[in-house]
């Protein structure tokens, strides 16, 4: 089967600006929040770099705890933080951020996960499981608006100075590779979709349903190899592009030819003959070798991508902010 790799929702938690220093009550109230949210941003990609380069589910699962923690602290100490006069809705618009993205983690996310599960049956299921990464990962880009948004009011109310910080390209680079996986992942899964019909048509030795699965494929071939030579690199990396168009022409290639021969001698309809039998002995054997190996080229490939895209954890002890 082709992999489907996790939920990575690759935003950045970081507000994109700092106050200019001068020791005020207003610059230390300020720097309070923006802090807490940087905990945050430091645990989000600490989670996102170990999801990527860590096979450990364990080891995963306990950094994205650890981020769902840190939003529970933040809201923890906001929520007792006292009064200060200055505020300007600051305070009310961390609170309502952190509260966004604790839904997203405990309850969207969970949702969408549910949807992996029951994307693997079709194509739109598919489809709507790689929309809804993509809705929670602009929801969670939204709420890191609003915060920059009241910083920004809040820095006008006190007459802070803000800097605008570099901006995070290591999180745009892991928007951008997610979006070039998904691409081609969906137009994967569509082939390989009517191919497992195939498969399973034969090993129930449904002659019908074979039928019309190697129909679908050789329609789905035709239409989405096209589209596929039409994709571009991924700042140089074309190995999962490539192995998804070889992986396509290979499926084009049987379903014309060792898919027929596995099909006559399925059909109960077609009195067997020597030459039937050794026609279908040698397309079962080439599909059980080389089928899989596609599989795992692709798989490999697409991990690599990711792999080259999402910079390592740091192995390195993290201060706590």
């Amino acid at each position: 089967m082709q992999k489907l790799m996790m939920v990575l929702l690759a935003v950045c938690f970081t507000s994109a600006m700092y106050a200019q220093a001068d020791g005020s009550e207003a610059i230390r109230y300020f720097d309070f929040f923006n802090q807490a949210h940087g905990a945050i941003s430091q645990r989000n990609m600490d989670y996102l770099q170990h999801a990527v380069h860590t096979d450990d589910d364990r080891v995963i699962a306990a950094k994205r705890t650890a981020v769902v923690e840190q939003i529970a602290a933040a809201k923890q100490q906001i929520g007792s933080l006292p009064p200060f006069s200055g505020d300007a809705g600051l305070k009310a618009a961390m609170e309502k951020v952190l509260a966004n993205y604790d839904n997203l983690l405990n309850t969207t996310l969970p949702e969408v996960e549910i949807l992996r599960e029951g994307a693997k049956e079709s194509f739109l299921k598919m489809e709507a499981y790689l929309k809804a990464q993509d809705e929670a990962e602009k929801s969670m880009a939204r709420s890191a608006g609003e915060f920059t948004l009241a910083q920004r009011k809040y820095a006008k109310a006190n007459n802070i100075e803000l800097i605008e910080a570099d901006e995070n390209s290591e999180i745009d680079q892991i928007n951008a590779v997610n979006a070039y996986y998904r691409q081609l992942y969906l137009i994967q899964f569509k082939l390989t979709k009517p191919n497992a019909e195939f498969l399973d048509g034969l090993a129930n030795e449904d002659a019908e349903a074979m039928k019309a699965a190697r129909v679908n494929l050789l329609k789905t071939c035709k239409a989405e190899l096209p589209r596929l030579r039409t994709i571009g690199d991924f700042k140089g990396n074309t190995a999962y592009r490539d192995a998804v168009i070889a992986q396509a022409e290979w499926l084009e290639q049987v379903a014309q030819k060792e898919y027929v021969d596995l099909l006559r001698g399925t059909d109960k309809a077609t009195e067997l003959t020597n030459e039937i039998v050794d026609r279908y002995n040698a397309a079962a054997s080439r599909v059980s070798v080389e089928y899989g190996a596609s599989v795992d080229k692709a798989n490999a490939a697409a991990q690599q991508l990711m792999r080259d895209n999402v910079p390592k954890p740091t192995t390195r002890a993290v201060k706590q902010i």
